[in-house]
């Protein structure tokens, strides 16, 4: 089964239906780091461990998108 909504309204005296598959629904631009913000990731970790310095990177990205 697919998820979608579907979106009336009228036009010129007549009833119009579009069908928006959900892919389109939850569709949205992605945002990225700027230079600044990955330059604050890496001084988080104070560290080379480069665990750490994906997860903050991670955090980051996570903060933006949500």
């Amino acid at each position: 089964m697919t998820t979608h909504m579907t979106k009336t309204w009228f036009e010129n005296g007549r009833i119009i239906e579009q069908v928006i598959p959900e892919a389109e629904i939850y569709k949205r631009e992605w945002v990225g780091l700027t230079d600044e913000e990955i330059d604050e990731a890496i001084k988080s970790c104070n560290t080379l461990d480069t665990y750490k310095y994906f997860r903050a990177i991670e955090a980051k990205l996570k903060e933006k998108n949500t």
